[in-house]
């Protein structure tokens, strides 16, 4: 079952949304410490050290959301795709991101990364510690372009599993996952543009792989 998933501009309003709260969660935060600050560490307690990181935190949080905002109002992501979404050890897929730009501007590359990640979760008690370890088996670099607002624009690279790699495991406290992640690089003050695309590596060696 596909994972539920807002429309493009109901995430940019949230996005919206989110900048100014944050925006305006930092200026209280720097307003309610200065007074406070100024009566020195040891007669106001952790008071004044808080008060500056939840305002830091509130401006980076902001930042994020308004990069967030602004890079759903410049393109909206229309299909993205590994096929097949199974292969065996040794196979191919392909991948393609199509965007749909909603205004012009500059792409300088397209950045494709295979990546397998394995993920092991230590249980105890009331918290888990996570552990995760992040191999980058191939990366293609591919000329950008300049957009045109509602014209489709539609990149496909192809990959090679290694024959010798782990195939995908989802269990209860491990976990192989495999993923191609997509960086469009974008000049100027424009945010870049990310995404990914999970797929399984099935436990089986492709029979040329094997004899290769």
């Amino acid at each position: 079952m596909r994972p539920f998933q807002l429309p493009p501009d109901t995430k940019r309003l949230a996005y919206l949304a989110g900048a100014v709260l944050c925006g305006i969660g930092s200026v209280l935060f720097l307003v309610i410490s200065m007074p406070v600050i100024g009566m020195g560490l040891g007669r106001a307690g952790p008071f004044p050290i808080l008060m500056p990181l939840l305002t830091i935190g509130a401006i980076v949080g902001a930042v994020m959301c308004a990069k967030r905002a602004i890079a759903l109002g410049m393109a909206v992501v229309t299909a993205k795709s590994v096929t097949p979404n199974e292969t065996p050890l040794g196979g191919q897929v392909q991948v393609a991101l199509r965007l749909l730009p909603r205004e012009q501007f500059q792409i300088s590359r397209f950045d494709f990364v295979l990546e397998m990640e394995e993920h092991a979760i230590s249980r105890g008690g009331t918290s888990d510690t996570h552990y995760r370890h992040r191999t980058r088996l191939e990366t293609r670099t591919v000329p950008g372009l300049e957009t045109r607002p509602g014209i489709e624009t539609e990149v496909v690279q192809i990959f090679s599993v290694p024959a010798n790699a782990p195939p995908s495991f989802h269990g209860r406290n491990n976990f192989i996952t495999w993923r191609v992640k997509v960086h469009c690089a974008v000049p100027g003050w424009r945010p870049d543009l990310h995404e990914q695309i999970e797929f399984d590596v099935l436990a089986e060696v492709l029979p040329e792989a094997a004899h290769g």
